[in-house]
């Protein structure tokens, strides 16, 4: 377990070895996506399940389908110019097409990545096991899961296992739910109920909301990690899940819960991050004191981007702290190496 406060805040990059797209890579299947082109009343290009789902929507929402493809056709157009999906919705923020055919599209490919990924895990075959276990295995997933057992007694501590621990997540998918459910089960034998409780214990918060609840957590608008809405629950039920930058401002109460958790916290460990000014605005607390420790991913980035980047960071965390003798921003680490690399630091106690 942790023995120091200390905050995770997880960006897209994160999720490559686990076969979880980038912010580009988000961006262009999005584009796809919703690129819904008709030529004499006949779709030529754009996705099938995404033109019913805008169907759907504008009855929903009270649209109307040919302004949300038009939405689309627009976000395909200047979304790669555009840093992620989230500074593109940022900016057209007064624009409800654009962020309710944007939002669209992330739930569906979010959810079509996830059930590709390396985590996905077939529920009507038992026993139930990762798509890719050794995938799963090499990721830095492992590496924080021997950080998180280290310590603990299943029949004594278990509950601890999550303690001075806080996951900020700007993903918006669920695969750190994902493993960390099935890996408490197969690491302490514990059933699902077990799990599901024990996983009430995680301070993790997604700024940018999800596509949904895992059906452990037990949230009326929950779906399967990878899985097909059926019934009412939709994918254009799910819009309101996922919120923009703006959207997140004026939600309150949980921006302030994460400001507070940043503010009297002493290690903070960045991986797949990439440091969007809006996103570093979100998590600003508006005091800090004391000494802290930062360690982070900062793989390809250039040594004149590293400088600007702890630049930004003093914003972020106010000229009234002071640094330990560790702060890093790795140029040629992973995730998986930062936790190698670091994995015992992060343990320790100060």
């Amino acid at each position: 377990m942790f023995h120091v406060p200390t905050v995770m805040i997880i960006g897209a990059g994160a999720g490559v070895d686990l076969d979880m797209p980038t912010g580009d890579t988000l961006c262009y299947e999005i584009a796809n996506r919703v690129n819904i082109f008709f030529d004499q009343g006949e779709k030529i290009r754009g996705n099938d399940e995404t033109l019913d789902a805008m169907r759907r929507l504008a009855r929903v929402k009270n649209s109307d389908v040919n302004r949300l493809a038009a939405a689309g056709r627009q976000i395909a157009k200047g979304i790669y110019y555009s840093g992620s999906i989230d500074s593109y919705l940022h900016t057209h923020n007064d624009n409800d097409n654009i962020k309710l055919c944007g939002k669209l599209g992330i739930i569906q490919t979010i959810v079509e990545f996830e059930k590709n990924s390396k985590l996905f895990v077939d529920t009507a075959k038992h026993p139930l096991r990762f798509r890719d276990e050794d995938g799963v295995r090499d990721s830095w997933l492992r590496q924080f899961m021997l950080l998180l057992q280290d310590g603990i007694i299943a029949r004594g501590n278990i509950k601890d296992v999550f303690k001075n621990l806080i996951i900020i997540n700007f993903n918006y998918d669920r695969c750190i739910e994902q493993f960390l459910y099935r890996m408490v089960q197969d690491l302490f034998l514990i059933g699902d109920d077990s799990a599901a409780e024990l996983m009430t214990k995680l301070k993790l918060y997604h700024p940018y909301g999800t596509v949904a609840a895992l059906p452990w957590q037990r949230q009326t608008d929950s779906l399967e990690f990878g899985g097909s809405p059926h019934g009412e629950n939709t994918f254009e039920e799910l819009i309101d899940n996922i919120r923009t930058f703006n959207e997140e401002v004026s939600e309150g109460d949980e921006l302030r819960v994460l400001r507070e958790v940043f503010s009297v916290s002493k290690r903070f460990i960045f991986l797949g991050f990439h440091f969007h000014k809006q996103n570093l605005e979100l998590i600003t607390p508006r005091a800090m004191k004391g000494e802290i420790e930062v360690f982070a991913t900062a793989l390809n980035r250039s040594a004149s981007d590293v400088e600007e980047i702890k630049a930004g960071m003093t914003r972020v965390f106010g000229r009234e702290v002071t640094y330990s003798r560790h702060q890093y921003y790795e140029m040629k680490m992973n995730c998986r190496d930062l936790f190698t690399n670091f994995g015992t630091r992060f343990a320790s106690a100060p």
